[in-house]
């Protein structure tokens, strides 16, 4: 039941980042045998976001703009398409506007990327094959994320040092943190969420056409695509 298509047995930890790199949502424990969007479409989150439960400050202009917009979660393309969760678009045949606002999303979907590093970096752990039975690794996870969510808040300098995690240089180009030259994650390959609603993809061609807008626009985007 915990055997994965990377030929290992794991369990699959889901969690929402917010810009400090601290865990504010996180379920874990499901096999690793599922995928993530499965784990999305069964998990408490998705409930509350269904129901309205999450108290999502409400909508409001684009900066620069009359444009109302809601707030949202971003994911990659494993998640669903939905007016409170963004995705890349697709990776095939893209326009100039769909890859600026793919690479906008990145970039903040980085930080997220960051926050998983900083936690293996950090507690080793998960680093290793943890040999235990499933339910006492869901034991390990829970506390080191709300050690991680400690440190985050009072040895921030100390616990993410300068260089830790992702930058840019003067060029915007990407520095890489230490934790990805120590190889701390490894990337997967997620199944594609499909059928999202009207609703949601006129709003991602609205952020589309925002990226490129005088009001939206990055001086730099154009030469990252």
């Amino acid at each position: 039941m915990f055997y994965n298509y990377k030929s290992r047995f794991s369990i699959i930890l889901m969690a929402v980042v917010d810009a400090n790199y601290k865990f504010v949502y996180a379920s874990a424990g499901t096999q690793g045998r599922v995928s993530e969007a499965g784990v999305f479409s069964h998990s408490d989150l998705r409930h509350a976001m269904d129901n309205g439960m999450l108290h999502f400050p409400p909508d409001d202009t684009l900066p620069g703009t009359d444009t109302i917009m809601p707030y949202m979660f971003i994911g990659d393309d494993a998640y669903p398409l939905r007016p409170d969760l963004m995705k890349p678009f697709p990776f095939r045949n893209l326009n100039s506007k769909q890859k600026i606002y793919n690479y906008r999303l990145s970039r903040a979907r980085r930080i997220v990327e960051n926050a998983f590093g900083i936690l293996a970096y950090r507690f080793r752990v998960f680093r290793t094959t943890i040999c235990l039975d499933p339910d006492k690794v869901v034991t390990i996870v829970f506390p080191c994320l709300c050690l991680h969510n400690f440190l985050r808040n009072q040895r921030s300098e100390a616990y993410v040092p300068l260089g830790y995690v992702d930058s840019e240089d003067m060029n915007y180009q990407l520095v890489e943190g230490a934790w990805r030259r120590e190889g701390a994650l490894q990337s997967i390959t997620m199944c594609q969420a499909r059928n999202p609603s009207v609703e949601a993809k006129k709003q991602r061609n609205t952020l589309c056409q925002y990226f490129v807008s005088p009001a939206g626009s990055a001086s730099w985007q154009e030469h990252m695509v």
